[in-house]
């Protein structure tokens, strides 16, 4: 009882493990390590361990925070200091730091806001209008916290581990250092690497819990209240003096490093053995350079191997001590008999759980459980999630914790696209509201706006069929209606004569499949009503107004590593449309068009893209507005927007972009010097076609507002036009 009450209410201090069966032999003292905080530069306390391991000094308590804090915990749950260099080694930190989830990794929908609405900051709806926070969710940091320790993620009293731990974190509300000696393990390491500014901090029990670097960075005196008689302490933090970046971030951590650094020495002076590594110009970001840091936490322990080799076993007692270690080790292989998932609705939690059932009958498989839970993180409507073992009983089932979004849903997406084409410049501001859950786990309702140079509303409700397979793919029906009013060039040899209002109105219903979160298919029905008026320039075509109906497929295959300026992988689009009846067209006709993108690096940094689009139009004659048209930026650049129009097309590019630096971190990625060839032409048959060619050379970022191009293209003829835009740079 008392042990089910500590786990409810949070650990909020130490108790020796004398009692549990892990005190030394008489003839030597506890030795005890603390293990501080300082991100990357953490990393060195596994070299640190692994001298220790090496000169035979056991380890018989661990406190630590942060960095420390996974480290020792899994240390402390039998990992080999050997296991955890490799741990290090191997980790996909690109993604485990990202503060969203990888584009492959997101569901289909959450691919198309990124492309269709390319303003990196998402904002929710459920408490009034809320931006997100901007700081790590630490789904993936969770996921690999979890990993480490789901042999023991049933462990509710930290003395039970093969070498009892601790950990500490700061209650943020009532302003006090927390030290978590049982309950989920997982959470309580999770809660104590809530880094402030980098992480969002950590909801347990009621409490809110961030980094212990705050208040407590190097734990000595959680491990002297632990029994331990000898205390090694190792401090990974930043240097007395070290050159501070004048930026926002990087002055708010200086002074929060130089705050705890004037707690450490108090704690510091408690300690029988201090390691402090130089680490240099290694900074607590260089999470890629794992072993570097190693190998300096070992040579700094070798630094004070006189006053730590007093502690060292003989080689019978050494293999004594690891005996009685190994034997305290008790990994978990039942298989799993039930899913219980927390965080969310009972419903939600019940269809969560549906989707996981395939782990039942069989022990859990963390790359496969870490699949699913990023399938659901990918959906957008959850942060993250965290998993271990549950007991029940003599059952054990795989436990989910699923973190919510606490501004959404509904979710608020934003586009902006400036084209300043020369001297002319368009302006489009959109939006997309998203409803999600709305009929159950899957469900969406969309409300797209655009006001600007395009006038715009529509509106779609997603509805997966069939009920077990919403996070992986299946079937769905989409209903939809929506509302334009657009505006398009009209050209004669290259002049412009005309610009031609186009309104339309109309609603649809698609049946499709997601066969996952890279392909879709969908087959649809259209009605809609079209009025067509010249509002500038010669009446090149009679006004009209018509009822337009239309069959359509459309195949889409995203494999890319990003929506614009991809760095590998292949894009497919490709569509079919039957027009039973269009303004203007006394027949049917039909039109299939087709894109393939393709990106893979050819250096350090370096993209070599290409692309081929083609389109035709067949079985009947199609009205001038319905035909494909080339020219504009991406299009044969060094030609005016809709500058050529005909029944077929067929486009090809080819692209190289290197970097020459990176935008300030809040404003977006690496900035690229891009070049550009493109060579294409509309015609009505291929002996007819007349060849256009564009060179454009320029520079390109993804930016916090969108993708960004500035630059120039170059045509036949010595033609040529300026670009400056924030937009898709794709169609």
């Amino acid at each position: 009882m008392a042990l089910a009450l500590a786990a409810l209410i949070g650990a909020t201090g130490s108790r020796p493990a004398s009692a549990q069966g892990h005190d030394a032999p008489p003839s030597r003292p506890l030795v005890g390590v603390a293990l501080g905080g300082g991100s990357a530069r953490g990393m060195a306390h596994a070299g640190v361990l692994q001298w220790l391991e090496e000169h035979h000094i056991p380890v018989d308590r661990i406190a630590g925070n942060s960095t420390g804090a996974l480290l020792g915990g899994a240390y402390a749950a039998g990992m080999s200091a050997d296991a955890i260099k490799t741990l290090l080694r191997n980790a996909d930190w690109d993604t485990i730091l990202r503060p969203d989830l990888p584009y492959p990794l997101r569901s289909f929908r959450r691919k198309e806001d990124d492309f269709d609405y390319s303003i990196k900051l998402e904002a929710g709806l459920r408490h009034g209008f809320r931006l997100q926070s901007g700081l790590n969710p630490g789904h993936q940091l969770s996921l690999l916290i979890s990993r480490i320790m789901l042999p023991y993620s049933g462990v509710l009293d930290f003395d039970d581990l093969p070498i009892p731990f601790r950990c500490v974190a700061t209650d943020l509300e009532k302003g006090e250092a927390v030290v978590f000696d049982s309950g989920p393990i997982a959470p309580a390491i999770r809660a104590s690497m809530a880094r402030p500014g980098t992480y969002d901090p950590v909801r347990l029990n009621g409490r809110l819990f961030a980094d212990g670097g705050i208040l407590n960075n190097v734990p000595v005196d959680v491990a002297k209240a632990m029994g331990a008689d000898v205390v090694i302490a190792v401090r990974v933090g930043p240097r007395a003096e070290e050159k501070t970046s004048e930026t926002i971030a990087g002055i708010a951590n200086r002074s929060i490093s130089l705050m705890m650094q004037s707690l450490e020495r108090t704690k510091l002076s408690l300690a029988d053995v201090v390691i402090v590594p130089d680490l240099g110009e290694l900074s607590g970001a260089d999470f890629r350079k794992s072993d570097e840091f190693v190998a300096l936490g070992y040579k700094a322990t070798e630094g004070h191997k006189d006053a730590l080799l007093r502690y060292a076993l003989d080689e019978a007692s050494w293999t004594k001590y690891q005996s009685n270690l190994q034997a305290r080790k008790q990994p978990r292989v039942t298989p799993v008999t039930f899913v219980e998932v927390k965080g969310v609705s009972d419903g939600a939690g019940a269809q969560i759980a549906q989707q996981l059932s395939r782990h039942i009958g069989r022990p859990p498989n963390p790359p496969a459980v870490e699949e699913d839970l990023n399938h659901i993180i990918g959906l957008g409507r959850y942060s993250g999630a965290t998993y271990g073992r549950l007991d029940s009983g003599d059952s054990t089932g795989l436990g989910v914790d699923i973190k919510d979004k606490s501004y959404g849903p509904p979710f608020v997406r934003f586009a902006l696209e400036v084209n300043n084409e020369n001297k002319d410049i368009s302006l489009n501001l959109g939006s997309r509201v998203t409803l999600m859950d709305v009929t159950g786990l899957g469900s969406e309702w969309r409300i797209d706006t655009s006001l600007g140079s395009t006038l715009a509303f529509a509106t779609e409700f997603y509805q997966p069929l069939g009920g077990d397979r919403p996070i992986r793919g299946g079937a769905f029906l989409a209903p939809r209606a929506s509302y334009a009013r657009t505006s398009e060039n009209l050209y004669t040899s290259g002049d412009l004569v005309a610009i031609y209002g186009r309104q339309r109105a109309g609603a649809g219903l698609d049946l499709g499949w997601n066969s996952d979160d890279r392909t879709r298919f969908r087959l649809g029905y259209d009605v809609a009503y079209v009025r067509n008026i010249t509002r500038v320039g010669d009446p090149l075509l009679p006004r009209s107004t018509g009822g337009e109906q239309t069959l359509r497929a459309r195949f889409d295959y995203d494999g890319q590593d990003a929506a614009y300026l991809p760095s590998r992988g292949l894009r497919l689009v490709s569509s079919a449309q039957w027009f039973l009846a269009a303004p203007d067209s006394p027949r049917r006709f039909g039109a299939v068009e087709g894109s393939i993108r393709a990106a893979r690096p050819v250096g350090s940094n370096r993209i070599l893209s290409a692309t081929i689009d083609g389109g035709m139009i067949f079985g009947g004659k199609a009205p001038v507005l319905y035909q494909f048209s080339l020219g504009g930026p991406f299009r044969l650049g060094a030609f005016p927007t809709h500058a050529f129009r005909g029944p077929k097309y067929l486009l090809g590019s080819l692209s190289y972009r290197f970097p020459i630096g990176r935008l300030p971190k809040l404003l977006g990625g690496r900035l690229y010097v891009v070049g550009l060839a493109e060579a294409g032409g509309v015609f009505d048959r291929p002996s007819s076609a007349r060849i256009k060619a564009s060179a454009s050379a320029g520079m390109t970022a993804d930016t916090l507002l969108g993708p960004l191009f500035a630059g120039v293209s170059v045509g036949q003829g010595g033609r040529a036009r300026v670009y400056f835009m924030i937009s898709r740079l794709v169609r």
